[in-house]
């Protein structure tokens, strides 16, 4: 069977995460910055976590959208921002206070990871930026859930028309390349070959090679069946989609 790639350029997002895994230093550039241009990188990254932050805990969601990424922003509405904001803080309890751990550059990529302190324990925040430093997402990667159940999340957000929720669970990289918007229009052409989405007939583990996870997603349409391969990374996260080409008709 033919099968196609539906989330842009999800092949070399793999690629590029099973060569150069999550953790670890900085990759070098082609053209490597100079000491002030990291420096002034590096200050520019601080002051707009602190800022996320602070809004972050007092709910400021006018703040919060001027920090994110254009085609995000205008994918959220204040009362989606604020819903996400209170889900977080649910999981993560009362914000007693927070500090840097660590900042990670790679090309296309800035990660700041941030330690929060609350009064259930101390749980990582996972700040994510793009080259022009605005915020293209963020995670809670102690609170991810297994495999089958990302899986199933995944293409259950995409059926109920919620990409936002769709988005959030693909990998840092990924949300540098693919707006809700994106994810929408794809689904919705996979629909105009398949028929509307009508349930999830099972989810399957194949297995973990190279640290890459992939699920087998078996899908009912309107005029056809078809398993979605879903590959997730270390951290369980959504790293390649492959949508079918030439679905089974049912």
């Amino acid at each position: 069977m033919n099968r196609s790639l539906r989330l842009a350029s999800l092949g070399c997002a793999a690629a590029v995460l099973v060569t150069a895994p999550w953790q670890g230093t900085a990759i070098a550039t082609a053209q490597t910055p100079s000491v002030n241009e990291t420096v002034q990188s590096f200050s520019q990254l601080v002051q707009r976590t602190y800022a996320f932050l602070q809004a972050f805990q007092k709910d400021d969601t006018a703040s919060i959208l001027k920090l994110l990424e254009p085609r995000l922003a205008a994918a959220l509405t204040n009362n989606d921002l604020r819903a996400n904001i209170r889900d977080s803080r649910a999981k993560l309890g009362k914000v007693n206070g927070f500090s840097i751990a660590a900042i990670d550059q790679r090309p296309g990529l800035d990660t700041v990871t941030v330690l929060m302190q609350t009064n259930t324990g101390q749980f990582r925040l996972r700040l994510l930026f793009n080259q022009q430093e605005q915020v293209v997402g963020y995670d809670l990667p102690d609170f991810v859930e297994p495999p089958e159940a990302v899986a199933r999340n995944f293409v259950q957000a995409l059926a109920k028309n919620q990409s936002l929720k769709a988005r959030a669970l693909l990998s840092p990289l990924l949300k540098t390349e693919l707006f809700p918007q994106q994810v929408e229009q794809r689904w919705t052409a996979l629909q105009q070959r398949t028929g509307p989405f009508q349930q999830i007939v099972n989810v399957r583990n194949a297995g973990t090679e190279a640290g890459i996870t992939l699920l087998l997603v078996e899908v009912r349409f309107r005029n056809a069946d078809d398993s979605l391969f879903i590959s997730l990374d270390g951290d369980n996260r959504i790293t390649n989609v492959d949508f079918p080409e030439n679905p089974r008709p049912n």
